[in-house]
């Protein structure tokens, strides 16, 4: 280990001196290296940094307001009113609002931004987050051109230091209304009358067997000269009330209204349920342009069913025709109904009639409810009554009450004048003079000549004096009688010559 010279361990030494020293100046610049890496970084980082916060700062200053509105579009017809909702969402400062609308148009007609509503028209604080809610409402013209509108809605904004605006837009497609309306309609029951809007029940509660009366007036509500034609009025109510009817109107010119009335009786109690029962009426014309118009109402009518009611379901008389001596008394029959919702067992009939020598009173009839009864009553004539129509009245109480009466009618009885015998054997006298027969014999074997037929009865009137046959034979025997008499002189003259 010795071995080796002095100059070699110098090497030694030097070369590991070298090797550290190498070994540190790598560390060294390392460092150097990483730090002036970092700030390079920092150099460039910084100018990012502050341009990032730049954006920030500059997008705060202008975006301190952030609305956000949906557009509004849709279809509408002429009188009516179209409805929309603008949503406003805001996402920055707090703010108030106000709202307004502009002339709406079709580059021709417009649509006038008085006729534009919104509800609320201000909002006074709006909150970040918070979103608001304003109902439009567009009013259309009756006589608006159709078309498609545009324009806008503008939202004003103020958040305490600044003010600016946002748009909505908008679009409508406006399109030709009805102009054939149901103006009024007036429902009678019973004779008690009420006037009904569309929608509506009508006042006056109906019964089974209650006269019902809809009168429905019709108007043609164009502005513009045009009249409506082929108008057909219908009444359609619900099954039960089995009533379904349709009238013709005449035209209608521009304003001009016109009525129709229906008329229908409720069904029969056992026919009915009580209950509220649908009547659509129906209007349907064309105006002369071509277009369809239409209009349609639904009301309701209530049927009810009273605790004690009778009512008659037939009434007649056998026979109807008697002469006034007869001795005959004809027979009344009826057939009543209960048609409440109780039993009856006191009911009473009660006939009066000025053909009738007393009033017939019929006591203590039991008539369970749905169930009808019939009575048949001989009607006691009076005397020498005069030929002529006679009615018989016919009254139904529930109590043999004069406050109970429930249904009444009537049912006509002929009088006619009394025959006698001798005016019986005149008429067949005269019957028998009118009657032509004739008789052809016939002829015996071997018999030549002519045949002869003889007549009774009233000789014919073939030749009479006054008939067009006489006169053109007498007509015809006088030319003859001067054609002889010429004839006869003309020979006496050439016989003297």
């Amino acid at each position: 280990m010795f071995l080796h010279s002095n100059s070699t361990i110098i090497t030694y030494i030097n070369g590991f001196h070298y090797l550290v020293k190498t070994e540190q100046e790598s560390l060294l610049d390392r460092r150097n290296n990483h730090q002036r890496r970092k700030t390079m970084n920092k150099a460039r980082t910084l100018p990012l940094l502050l341009l990032i916060m730049s954006i920030c700062a500059l997008g705060t200053a202008n975006a301190a307001v952030s609305l956000t509105a949906n557009d509004l579009s849709g279809t509408v017809e002429q009188k009516e009113t179209y409805t929309g909702t603008i949503s406003i969402s805001n996402t920055g400062d707090n703010v108030s609002l106000s709202i307004s609308a502009a002339d709406i148009t079709d580059g021709s007609n417009t649509i006038s931004a008085g006729d534009v509503a919104f509800s609320p028209t201000t909002i006074s604080n709006l909150a970040n987050g918070d979103i608001a809610t304003i109902d439009v409402t567009i009013d259309i013209d009756n006589d608006q051109e159709p078309g498609t509108y545009t324009g806008t809605i503008t939202i004003t904004w103020n958040n305490g230091t600044e003010t600016g605006t946002e748009t909505v837009n908008i679009e409508l497609d406006v399109e030709l209304g009805n102009h054939l309306i149901i103006d009024r309609v007036t429902v009678v029951v019973d004779g008690n009358s009420d006037r009904v809007e569309d929608g509506e029940k009508v006042g006056e509660e109906a019964y089974p067997q209650s006269e019902v009366e809809i009168t429905v007036r019709v108007e043609n509500d164009y502005d513009d000269n045009i009249d409506i034609e082929d108008i057909e009025v219908e009444i359609d109510a619900d099954n039960d009330l089995d009533w379904n009817e349709r009238e013709d109107m005449d035209d209608l010119r521009r304003g001009d209204r016109d009525s129709i009335t229906f008329t229908f009786t409720v069904p029969r109690a056992q026919y009915i349920d009580e209950g509220t029962y649908d009547i659509d009426i129906i209007v349907t014309g064309e105006d002369e342009d071509g277009n369809d118009h239409r209009d349609e109402w639904a009301i309701e009518l209530e049927v009810d069913k009273k605790r004690y009611d009778l009512q008659f379901r037939s009434v007649s008389i056998s026979p109807s025709y008697v002469e006034a001596c007869t001795t005959i008394n004809p027979q009344l029959r009826v057939n009543i109904e209960n048609a409440g919702t109780r039993d009856i067992d006191r009911g009473t009939l009660l006939i009066t009639g000025e053909a009738l020598k007393d009033e017939v009173i019929v006591r203590d009839m039991d008539i369970e409810e749905g169930d009808d009864l019939t009575k048949e009553v001989a009607l006691p004539l009076r005397e020498n009554l005069d030929p002529g129509q006679y009615f018989i009245t016919i009254q139904v109480f529930t109590e043999p009450t004069e406050d109970d009466q429930t249904d009444i009618t009537s049912a006509d009885l002929v009088i006619l004048a009394c025959t006698t015998d001798e005016e019986d054997e005149e008429e067949e006298e005269e019957e028998e003079e009118d009657e032509i027969d004739i008789v052809t014999p016939t002829p015996s074997t071997g018999t030549t000549g002519s045949v002869v037929a003889t007549t009774t009865g009233t000789p014919s009137k073939l030749l009479d004096r006054g008939s067009t046959t006489y006169l053109a034979l007498l007509i015809l025997i006088v030319v003859l009688l001067v054609i002889l008499i010429v004839v006869v002189a003309a020979s006496a003259l050439g016989g003297k010559k």
